[in-house]
């Protein structure tokens, strides 16, 4: 059946749609209830993406054996009725890093990295690199004592750190030497992009336009 019907809300006839969240080149993201009444979101691949299937799985394989207080937990994987893969994890209702730490104490956002840098600690230390950390994959949300509470997720650029990694991430934050595929990328990938986010999140900007960025390319492109 489809995912979307208002008729039949459902995914594999388990999971009740409650609303779309979010919707990407590749997979859907809902808003969806368990069995057991317990709100979770649902990362659905699109028909026209089926081919990357794999990687979807391998997304799921590579969460399903990390658990940390910073990092989204995954719960489930399957196929809907139409036989797209699917994962569920925890619903963390939030905004992105920026967004949501407009207006803070520096006391607050130096925290917000702090928690940030402990959730890749645990990941690098498990042979993983990310390659996508950006303000849109760092949630964050005021805990039940007023502070911040903050997640990394999407881990669909994810890969081991085993020097294979083909050149990945987004504009703005990938690291130099990630863009130019120079060498075998390691930990200090993900420490590029959150001084990135860390510049924009106290100075309001980018530290580089998108012209700069694609002069650098050039650059390294032409370099020998």
């Amino acid at each position: 059946m489809t995912i979307e019907s208002p008729t039949r809300p459902r995914i594999e006839g388990r999971y009740e749609v409650i609303e779309r969240l979010g919707e990407g080149g590749q997979a859907s993201v809902f808003r969806a209830r368990d069995p057991h009444g317990a709100e979770v979101a649902i990362k659905v691949l699109k028909a026209a993406a089926s081919r990357a299937g794999s990687s979807l799985s391998r997304e799921f394989a590579a969460l399903a054996t990390l658990k940390h207080p910073n990092l989204i937990a995954v719960l489930d994987y399957g196929n809907t009725d139409e036989g797209l893969p699917f994962f569920s994890c925890e619903y963390f209702p939030a905004r992105d890093f920026v967004s949501a730490l407009h207006g803070a104490s520096a006391e607050a956002k130096l925290g917000a990295l702090a928690q940030v840098l402990r959730g890749l600690e645990y990941i690098h230390t498990r042979g993983l690199i990310h390659f996508d950390v950006k303000p849109a994959n760092l949630l964050v949300r005021k805990d039940a004592q007023g502070g911040f509470q903050v997640k990394i997720s999407d881990f669909g650029l994810a890969a081991p750190a085993d020097g294979n990694a083909t050149a990945r991430g987004t504009p703005h934050y990938i690291a130099p030497e990630v863009a130019r595929g120079a060498g075998a990328a390691d930990r200090r990938a993900d420490l590029y992009s959150l001084g990135v986010v860390a510049y924009e999140l106290f100075c309001g900007v980018r530290p580089f336009p998108t012209c700069a960025i694609a002069r650098r390319r050039r650059a390294s492109a032409a370099s020998p």
